[in-house]
């Protein structure tokens, strides 16, 4: 039984990352709360929840969701997966089509049979798995134990907010090239890539067919990774685009991609020439694939993982076999972080080695050293809430998980985030210690505005002090990047905006992004 998130528009790291579903009014499924639940028919509902689940991910337990959430989003969705689309037989006609989008991406729902024609669970045992959850499950979320206090004092950088005549800001990719010392914007209301200057003054506007998700800056030219789909789909119109230096031409590298949301360059069979890593998130379906570089300069696509949800991938010797290994993100489902261990001439074997609840929310992951031991560690973000209703999820927020030299990784530090979207270490103050830096799309705004960025200063010993800039709150951050910008040795931030309506703030301040907002902000840090 997938616990699938659907609904609503979700960027991950850069990028538009949501599935398709039931709307924010619930689903009523004609399955409800039985009365006088007897501990035998509790026991049973836990055994088959365990037994459906575990197949597919780890067990989600029912103080993950408030009983709401459950009641009228998760268990009807978890149904569909097991094609039971309504109680009684006759309403569920028609329901299983509104999940299928027409022409060759509703194909590949089809062939790949995530919404069964025929139940493969009885109603007396989704009945039993039902009131197991809406029994166990709390009236309310439950907050977290512990929520630090964000201080809006940070003075280590200073904000400068290019003067861009884009409103409201749709910024879906933000990057910092050191080398040039200039900035990039990938805007999605437009489909432009705007070029900028490190006093934040357009260079050039670059026009795209689709809105840009990511970016490789390299000597011979830039490639851009187009989305496609800009709504939850499984089309597989996304592409690569190779853009000369030289000459300015442009050529197509790569098509045919599902909403795609990285891609990296990296030999990994070992042939002498440069495959490419993709990273295609998806809708339903979608994989982590590497594409061969062949002989002939065409690309041939080879899966890892067919499944949707791969958010973010590292190429790594990961086991000092001087092979490069793949280690990825997945956060759809079975929500983790996968190893791919080359065994040579192409070939990968797959190890999960973090396994998180499917509601986690899982949205980005770094590998940095945190302890100084020669291992890499997980610097990892979760706050994907575009699923159903938004609720406060305690579990949001961004996690250290250190490796003991074996690739075995356990969690050494939270910091509770609502709606964490992206963090990315580095010594920022220069003191010799990794610091943090984060943004949260999803933050609960109406309850504290601070939450959208927070800086956590080092204190040693994995102990972290959280702080904000005076107007953090003047965007809706989605994207994140860090570079030296400036060329003075230290390293600056760049926050991209997208503004997207949300319960989570008030309608005022929804109306001052939609109509002040900047599209993004340049951090100048001010270490050096």
């Amino acid at each position: 039984m997938l616990f699938s998130k659907k609904l609503n528009i979700l960027f991950v790291g850069v990028i538009l990352a949501a599935c398709g579903g039931p709307g924010q009014t619930g689903i009523n499924n004609g399955f409800t709360l039985s009365e006088n639940v007897s501990a035998k028919n509790l026991q049973a509902g836990r055994r088959l929840a365990k037994q459906r689940c575990q197949s597919c991910h780890a067990f989600p337990e029912p103080d993950l969701l408030d009983k709401e959430s459950w009641e009228r989003y998760v268990l009807p969705t978890m149904g569909y997966r097991m094609g039971l689309y309504h109680r009684n037989s006759l309403k569920a006609i028609g329901i299983r089509s509104e999940f299928m989008e027409s022409g060759f991406a509703g194909e590949l729902v089809l062939q790949a049979n995530i919404f069964p024609e025929e139940p493969t669970i009885s109603n007396n045992d989704f009945q039993k798995i039902t009131d197991y959850y809406l029994t166990m499950a709390p009236a309310k979320p439950l907050p977290p134990a512990h929520k630090p206090a964000i201080l809006p004092t940070l003075t280590l950088f200073r904000p400068h907010y290019p003067a861009l005549p884009y409103r409201p800001a749709s910024t879906t990719l933000v990057k910092i090239d050191s080398v040039n010392h200039q900035v990039y914007l990938g805007l999605a209301q437009s489909n432009t890539l705007l070029t900028l200057n490190k006093q934040g003054e357009i260079l050039k506007t670059l026009p795209l067919n689709q809105a840009a998700s990511n970016m490789l800056l390299r000597p011979e030219g830039q490639y851009i990774l187009n989305m496609g789909s800009f709504f939850p789909s499984d089309a597989p119109t996304g592409s690569l685009t190779f853009y000369a230096e030289k000459n300015k031409k442009s050529r197509q590298i790569l098509k045919g991609l599902q909403r795609p949301v990285q891609a990296q360059f990296a030999d990994l069979n070992q042939d002498n020439r440069e495959d490419i890593l993709v990273c295609e998130f998806g809708n339903q379906t979608g994989s982590l694939s590497w594409y061969e570089n062949t002989p002939t300069k065409n690309y041939q696509k080879h899966l890892l993982k067919n499944s949707p949800g791969a958010t973010r991938a590292y190429v790594q010797d990961l086991n000092g076999d001087r092979q490069p290994d793949i280690i990825a993100l997945m956060a759809q489902g079975n929500e983790g972080i996968f190893i791919y261990y080359n065994e040579g001439q192409g070939r990968f074997r797959e190890e999960q080695v973090l396994r998180f609840s499917p509601a986690m929310g899982s949205s980005y992951f770094e590998l940095v050293d945190f302890n100084h031991d020669g291992y890499l560690d997980i610097l990892y973000t979760a706050g994907d809430n575009a699923d159903f209703a938004p609720i406060p999820k305690r579990y949001h927020g961004i996690r250290i998980y250190l490796n003991n030299g074996q690739n075995q990784f356990s969690e050494a530090y939270f910091f509770p985030q609502n709606g964490s979207y992206k963090a990315t270490a580095a010594d920022f103050d220069n003191d010799g210690d990794l610091d943090i830096a984060a943004i949260a799309f999803y933050a609960r705004f109406q309850e504290n505005l601070a939450e959208g960025f927070v800086y956590l200063q080092n204190e040693g010993n994995l102990k972290f002090k959280a702080f904000t800039f005076k107007g953090s709150n003047r965007g809706r951050w989605l994207t994140l990047d860090k570079g030296d910008l400036d060329g003075d040795g230290d390293l600056d931030l760049i926050l991209g905006s997208f503004v997207l309506k949300t319960k989570l703030a008030s309608e005022a301040q929804n109306q001052e992004w939609a109509t002040q907002g900047p599209v993004a902000v340049i951090l100048e840090n001010k270490s050096r």
